[in-house]
C-alpha cells in the first residue's frame, strides 16, 4: 500500500508540474527557497517525542526539451535543525536531505527517482534515529512499467 501511494504521489507531483511548461524547449525554471521546520517526530529508537525546529532549504528545477519531453528535479537539506526529546530531554541535530528527478516524454515513457535521508543524531548517548526512503519507478514508451522499487528503512545506531 505505502509503495503504491508513493508512486501515485510521485506521478501526481510530475504531472502538475507538467501541466504548467510550455512544450518548446526552454531555460531551467530554478525555485529557491527556504521553509522553517518545527514538528514533532516520534523515534522508535527510544520512544522519544523529539520537538524539532530548523529551517529546510529546497531547490527545484524543471526544463522541457523541445521534442516533448520534461525533465524535473527537487533537492532539499535541513539547516539548523535541533530537536529536544520531551521525555530523555536528550539534544539532537538534524541532518539529511531529499533528491527527486523526474523525466518525462508524455504521456510515455516515465522515469521517477526519489530518494530520502533523515537523521536526528544525538548529542550525548541517546540512540541515533536514521530513515531512508528510496522509490523508483520505470515506464518505458509503450506505456509498460519496468521497474517499481520501494525501500523504507529505520535504523537506531
Amino acid at each position: 500500500m505505502r509503495r503504491l501511494l508513493q508512486a501515485g504521489l510521485l506521478a501526481l507531483v510530475l504531472a502538475v508540474l507538467l501541466a504548467f511548461m510550455p512544450a518548446t524547449a526552454s531555460a531551467a525554471v530554478v525555485t529557491n527557497v527556504r521553509v522553517p521546520l518545527n514538528l514533532t517526530v516520534f523515534s522508535p529508537c527510544n520512544g522519544d517525542v523529539i520537538a524539532v525546529t530548523g529551517e529546510i532549504h529546497l531547490l527545484a528545477s524543471s526544463t522541457s526539451d523541445g521534442a516533448g519531453g520534461f525533465h524535473v528535479t527537487f533537492m532539499d537539506n535541513v539547516s539548523g535543525v535541533t530537536g529536544v526529546g520531551s521525555i530523555s530531554g536528550a539534544t539532537y541535530h538534524g541532518v539529511g536531505g531529499d533528491w527527486f528527478s523526474g523525466n518525462a516524454r508524455p504521456p510515455f515513457p516515465v522515469v521517477l527517482t526519489q530518494t530520502d535521508v533523515f537523521a536526528l543524531i544525538s548529542a550525548g548517548s541517546a540512540p541515533n534515529f536514521v530513515v531512508t526512503d528510496t522509490v523508483h519507478i520505470t515506464v518505458n514508451a509503450d506505456g509498460t512499467l519496468t521497474a517499481n522499487v520501494a525501500r523504507f528503512s529505520v535504523a537506531c545506531r
